[in-house]
């Protein structure tokens, strides 16, 4: 993807959770990954999932992600 393109953000479960525009092409991205950088990536336009959707061990950061 490129930068400003529209973009869907999906579950790991498949489930659309919500749509935006990238601030970054995916090779911007790719870079920041590589080098643990931390930035905003996509401006969120639409978010279709309510808050307590995810379990609340997600939002006290408890479940670690690799």
């Amino acid at each position: 993807f490129e930068k400003n393109e529209n973009l869907a953000i999906f579950s790991l479960r498949e489930e659309l959770i919500a749509l935006g525009k990238a601030l970054v092409s995916f090779d911007e991205l790719k870079q920041l990954f590589e080098k643990g950088d931390k930035k905003e990536v996509i401006k969120v336009d639409k978010v279709l999932k309510d808050r307590d959707y995810f379990p609340p061990l997600w939002k006290e950061k408890k479940i670690k992600f690799q």
